[in-house]
Parts: C-alpha cells; structure tokens; sequence
C-alpha cells in the first residue's frame, strides 16, 4: 500500500533515473494525450536494445540456471523486458519523440538497474491518497499477481472464492468504513 500510494509510479514514468530525486510536485500530471503518445512509439534503433536484452537473458540463465526456478525466470524475464521497453517509450514521449533510440534504451537500463538497487520501503503513502480511499469500495487483492476484484456494494469477501486465476491467494483490503 505505501508503494503504491507514494507516487514512485509517477516519479519513474516521468523522472525516470531521478526517480528518488524529483519532487512529486514538479511532475506533469499523466494526460490521455501522454498515454496515447506511449502507444504510438516505436523503435528507431533497436540494435542496442537488442543485444542487452540479449545479455540479460544469459545473465538471468547463468545465475540462475536450477531446475526450481525456471518457470519463474521466464515470467520474470518477460516482464522485465516489457517494463525496459516500457520505460524507454517513456523517456521517448517524455523528450517529445515517438521513436524510441539508443538514449532511450540507455535511460531505460539505468532506470532498471537504479530500481532493483532502491529500497523501495522508503516511499510511504501520501496521506491525501489515502483518505480518499474511504470512498472505495473493498478489494481482494491476489499476493502472487497483484490482479485485483472490486467487491460491489452489498456483497462481501465470503461471496468469492479466496484463489485467483493464476492460482495465488486473495487477500481482503476493506474500506475504514466497511
């Protein structure tokens, strides 16, 4: 929940690498235009994108070559690849471009890298993003995918079963006021 509710979202799709040095309040607010803008990006020169990706493969097969933990390597190896992909767009889009090149590519690594290296535990909730939740309804929130199930108004947690689709446990988040 403090990660969540910190902002560190907006502070890395809109700083970036200066993720844990921009101010929330120096930040553009995300647009429709922005979002449509990262679906318009493509790649202008992917050669450099092509052989890091390449050479975290064999990193992540390297050290992490036992038999328990490949089916976990290659879920997270796909979703690494798409948040690097996902933050070279933005530094595109952030700079004005579609195109997605060699300096995007490189923002989007060291963003990565700087992430994985951040304790994360250090961003706690904004208190005004929390208040609003008294407006919420109830959630079941899944510990292994983070999908997440609105419970409607009327019902409650017992109405639904407590395992997600992919298999992971739900976990009931109630409003203060439910």
């Amino acid at each position: 929940m403090n990660i969540y509710f910190s902002g560190l979202d907006e502070r890395v799709i809109f700083a970036l690498e200066d993720f844990d040095i921009i101010k929330l309040e120096d930040l553009p607010e995300p647009t429709p235009e922005y979002i449509k803008s990262l679906g318009k990006t493509y790649w202008s020169e992917k050669e450099l994108y092509k052989k890091l990706n390449k050479l975290m493969f064999e990193v992540m097969d390297f050290s992490l070559n036992y038999p328990d933990l490949k089916d976990w390597s290659s879920k997270y190896r796909s979703t690494e690849d798409l948040f690097i992909q996902f933050l070279a767009a933005c530094n595109a889009v952030n700079n004005g471009r579609l195109g997605i090149g060699v300096e995007d590519t490189i923002v989007a690594y060291k963003t990565f890298l700087k992430l994985i290296k951040t304790d994360v535990t250090k961003y706690k909730a904004i208190s005004e993003r929390i208040i609003r939740l008294e407006d919420h309804d109830a959630y079941l929130v899944c510990k292994k995918c983070g999908t997440y199930y609105q419970i409607p108004e009327g019902e409650s947690a017992d109405d639904y079963s407590d395992e997600c689709e992919c298999g992971g446990k739900l976990q009931y988040l109630g409003s203060p006021h439910n």
